[in-house]
């Protein structure tokens, strides 16, 4: 584990853990509390800050959760629906699982690449039913808000889903997902600043993230920044490159 300072990449602290796996959320716990200890008395921070919440007991399903969250991080139509069966999947092995809801109502949010499977109206009802699902599990999950926000943005339900936005990033405001989708809100309400500061600190958080870097572009060249845009979409180019 390494931790660095983000302005000039100098590396503050470093440590190894070698542990006995037994179980995933055993070794999440271990790892977690380790790291915690020395974070704590080595460099003072809060032991609170580093605390997370473990969504499900069941390691199966956390493990097409798992799934499912790397084949949505993909963003094509292809990954999406394979994103679908895992969250699918996992909902049925742990029907509480608030963060597999979440998700699968994301995924359902992007109505574009789920056009083969099914028609937009469909795709927003089965998001919303999902998004709604995991807020009534969690009423402060901030990745469902933020997948409702896209539904209702999808259906021209405008107002609604800026205010839901914004109360998904300030319940989790390093979230860079969020951060792209707010910034686009600012940007059709014509705000392109306020678009332009959001999706940097969005392309900050995920660097290695093909389409942030594509959309940072895109914000740029809406704020008439074609020279500082030209960068991110050759690194979006560079990172496709190398998928």
């Amino acid at each position: 584990a390494k931790l660095y300072e983000l302005k000039d990449k100098h590396v503050v602290w470093t440590a190894k853990f070698d542990e006995k796996y037994t179980d995933i959320f055993t070794l999440q716990d271990k790892i977690t509390e380790k790291i915690s200890e020395r974070l704590t008395t080595e460099l003072g921070v809060s032991s609170s800050a580093l605390s997370y919440k473990q969504n499900t007991t069941s390691a199966e399903a956390y493990r097409a959760y798992s799934m499912g969250l790397s084949y949505w991080n993909m963003h094509d139509a292809k990954a999406f629906e394979n994103a679908v069966v895992q969250f699918k999947k996992a909902i049925q092995l742990d029907p509480e699982f608030v963060m597999a809801y979440a998700y699968l109502a994301d995924t359902y949010a992007h109505t574009g690449h789920m056009s083969s499977l099914m028609s937009e109206e469909k795709a927003h009802a089965l998001g919303e039913e999902a998004a709604k699902k995991a807020l009534k599990l969690d009423p402060n999950c901030a990745e469902a808000m933020a997948a409702l926000a896209l539904i209702y943005a999808n259906r021209d339900k405008q107002t609604e889903a800026f205010e839901l936005m914004k109360k998904s990033v300030e319940i989790k405001p390093n979230d860079a997902h969020s951060l792209h989708r707010i910034s686009w809100m600012y940007a059709n309400k014509g705000d392109i600043k306020k678009a332009v500061s959001e999706m940097r600190l969005a392309q900050k958080l995920d660097p290695q993230s093909a389409y942030l870097n594509q959309f940072m572009a895109e914000i740029l060249l809406l704020d008439r920044q074609l020279d500082e845009a030209i960068p991110f979409i050759e690194k979006a180019l560079e990172i496709l490159r190398r998928v």
